[in-house]
Protein backbone atom coordinates (compact mmCIF):
# COMPACT_ATOMS: atom_id res chain seq x y z
CA UNK A 1 0.00 0.00 0.00
CA UNK A 2 1.30 3.33 -1.28
CA UNK A 3 1.53 6.65 0.87
CA UNK A 4 -1.58 8.15 -0.89
CA UNK A 5 -4.09 5.28 0.18
CA UNK A 6 -2.91 5.43 4.17
CA UNK A 7 -3.80 9.20 3.57
CA UNK A 8 -7.09 8.03 2.47
CA UNK A 9 -7.94 5.53 4.88
CA UNK A 10 -7.48 8.22 7.60
CA UNK A 11 -10.01 10.21 5.84
CA UNK A 12 -12.27 7.78 6.06
CA UNK A 13 -12.19 7.12 9.61
CA UNK A 14 -12.08 10.93 10.53
CA UNK A 15 -15.69 11.95 11.95
CA UNK A 16 -16.95 15.61 12.69
CA UNK A 17 -19.37 15.78 15.35
CA UNK A 18 -22.74 17.01 14.51
CA UNK A 19 -24.04 19.97 16.46
CA UNK A 20 -27.71 18.55 17.89
CA UNK A 21 -30.38 21.28 17.21
CA UNK A 22 -31.57 23.51 20.10
CA UNK A 23 -35.27 23.50 21.25
CA UNK A 24 -37.07 26.46 20.22
CA UNK A 25 -37.43 26.98 24.07
CA UNK A 26 -33.49 26.57 24.18
CA UNK A 27 -32.96 29.16 21.29
CA UNK A 28 -35.45 31.84 23.24
CA UNK A 29 -32.96 31.28 26.47
CA UNK A 30 -30.20 31.09 24.42
CA UNK A 31 -31.02 34.84 23.14
CA UNK A 32 -31.97 36.51 26.40
CA UNK A 33 -28.39 35.14 27.55
CA UNK A 34 -27.53 37.28 25.04
CA UNK A 35 -28.51 40.07 26.91
CA UNK A 36 -32.05 40.97 24.66
CA UNK A 37 -35.24 41.77 26.17
CA UNK A 38 -38.23 39.33 25.22
CA UNK A 39 -41.51 40.30 26.27
CA UNK A 40 -43.07 36.91 25.15
CA UNK A 41 -41.40 33.91 25.02
CA UNK A 42 -44.40 32.20 22.75
CA UNK A 43 -44.46 34.62 20.44
CA UNK A 44 -40.65 34.15 20.00
CA UNK A 45 -40.52 30.61 19.70
CA UNK A 46 -43.46 30.74 17.31
CA UNK A 47 -41.24 33.32 15.37
CA UNK A 48 -37.82 31.50 15.46
CA UNK A 49 -40.11 28.74 14.10
CA UNK A 50 -40.93 30.52 11.15
CA UNK A 51 -37.88 31.98 10.77
CA UNK A 52 -34.99 30.26 11.82
CA UNK A 53 -32.50 31.20 14.31
CA UNK A 54 -29.35 30.72 12.23
CA UNK A 55 -30.67 32.88 9.34
CA UNK A 56 -31.66 35.26 11.98
CA UNK A 57 -28.72 35.37 13.55
CA UNK A 58 -27.15 38.36 11.47
CA UNK A 59 -29.68 40.62 12.75
CA UNK A 60 -28.50 40.53 16.08
CA UNK A 61 -24.78 41.60 14.58
CA UNK A 62 -25.30 45.49 14.49
CA UNK A 63 -26.26 45.23 18.40
CA UNK A 64 -22.85 43.28 19.09
CA UNK A 65 -20.06 45.55 20.72
CA UNK A 66 -16.26 45.04 19.95
CA UNK A 67 -16.17 42.47 22.51
CA UNK A 68 -18.33 40.46 21.72
CA UNK A 69 -21.03 41.52 24.01
CA UNK A 70 -24.42 42.66 22.84
CA UNK A 71 -25.67 46.64 23.74
CA UNK A 72 -28.18 46.50 26.89
CA UNK A 73 -31.79 46.66 26.98
CA UNK A 74 -32.24 45.82 22.69
CA UNK A 75 -35.92 43.96 22.30
CA UNK A 76 -36.18 40.61 20.58
CA UNK A 77 -39.15 42.68 19.15
CA UNK A 78 -36.66 45.26 17.39
CA UNK A 79 -35.13 42.24 15.78
CA UNK A 80 -38.38 40.61 14.47
CA UNK A 81 -39.58 43.96 13.19
CA UNK A 82 -35.90 44.43 11.03
CA UNK A 83 -36.30 40.75 9.76
CA UNK A 84 -39.75 41.15 8.86
CA UNK A 85 -38.76 44.88 7.12
CA UNK A 86 -36.19 43.38 5.25
CA UNK A 87 -38.45 40.92 3.86
CA UNK A 88 -40.68 43.59 2.61
CA UNK A 89 -37.98 45.68 1.05
CA UNK A 90 -36.38 41.91 -0.45
CA UNK A 91 -39.84 41.47 -1.94
CA UNK A 92 -40.06 44.84 -3.55
CA UNK A 93 -37.20 44.40 -5.02
CA UNK A 94 -37.98 41.13 -6.53
CA UNK A 95 -40.67 42.38 -7.91
CA UNK A 96 -39.42 45.75 -9.54
CA UNK A 97 -36.59 43.26 -11.01
CA UNK A 98 -39.60 41.33 -12.68
CA UNK A 99 -41.45 44.12 -14.29
CA UNK A 100 -37.74 45.28 -15.72
CA UNK A 101 -36.86 41.88 -16.76
CA UNK A 102 -40.31 41.58 -18.69
CA UNK A 103 -40.13 44.99 -19.76
CA UNK A 104 -36.17 44.08 -21.83
CA UNK A 105 -37.74 40.66 -23.12
CA UNK A 106 -40.50 42.25 -24.71
CA UNK A 107 -38.31 44.94 -26.40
Amino acid sequence: MDSRDNSDASKENTTVPVKQPKSYDEQVAHIEKKGFIIDDRESCAMFLHKANYYRLSAYFLPFRKGDGTYFPNIRFQRIQRIYEFDGKIRNFLFKCIEEIELYLRSQ
